[in-house]
């Protein structure tokens, strides 16, 4: 539907206006990171901030950190791609969106396991493997390396909780602490593992 965020920006702003929203965009130029897209309020007082993002975007740290916080402040807030158009206007008109739907990003749990799986990614792209290889059973040298890799990079980066981490690759927390303890066992290791947190660091900017 549209290839570029600023195409779907454009539109989504144009019905937002339509329904009686006033919006704020935000500017890379002159904004801190990770402020969401749009900033829409109406008049019967309902505010929502919207990060906007093609079909295969993903969330950036800064930008993740920064719905969280609004979520806690009690905003609704929202992840909004163009395969989500016809849900973000029956939220802009007025309906309750049902968070089934796979549109609303409210649920901190749900943004960070997106972080979680953006690192799981960087890792095993840094390291030419499969993200299936780590969370299998396998004891590869090569292939625990990368598993306490993810586990570091995991805790360093989103501040997930050692089970979430966990979950992601199908282990308990004990063996999250055991590859945290591991990854800092050596010196190859923990230049291997900071190298890997880096490339997950550069792909969740």
């Amino acid at each position: 539907m549209f290839t570029k965020e600023s195409e779907w920006r454009r539109v989504l702003i144009a019905h937002a206006r339509t329904l009686g929203w006033k919006v704020g965009s935000s500017s890379a130029a002159h904004s801190d990171p990770g402020l969401p897209d749009l900033v829409l309020v109406n008049p019967r007082g309902d505010v929502v901030f919207a990060e906007l993002k093609t079909d295969n975007g993903s969330v950036s740290r800064a930008q993740r950190d920064v719905l969280l916080a609004a979520h806690k402040a009690g905003v609704d807030v929202y992840v909004w791609r163009p395969r989500d158009m016809a849900v973000a206007l029956a939220r802009l008109g007025g309906a309750d969106v049902n968070p089934d739907e796979g549109l609303y990003r409210s649920n901190p749990q749900e943004l960070q396991a997106e972080a979680l799986d953006t690192v799981l990614a960087a890792v095993c792209e840094h390291f030419e493997i499969e993200p299936e290889e780590i969370t299998a059973s396998g004891r590869q040298p090569a292939i625990v390396l990368a598993r306490w890799a993810y586990m570091a990079a995991a805790r360093e980066l989103t501040g997930a909780s050692l089970p979430a981490i966990g979950r992601v690759i199908h282990r308990d927390h004990t063996t999250v602490l055991h590859g945290l303890r591991a990854a800092q066992s050596s010196p190859e290791a923990s230049t291997s593992c900071s190298q890997a947190t880096e490339a997950a660091r550069r792909a969740l900017a």
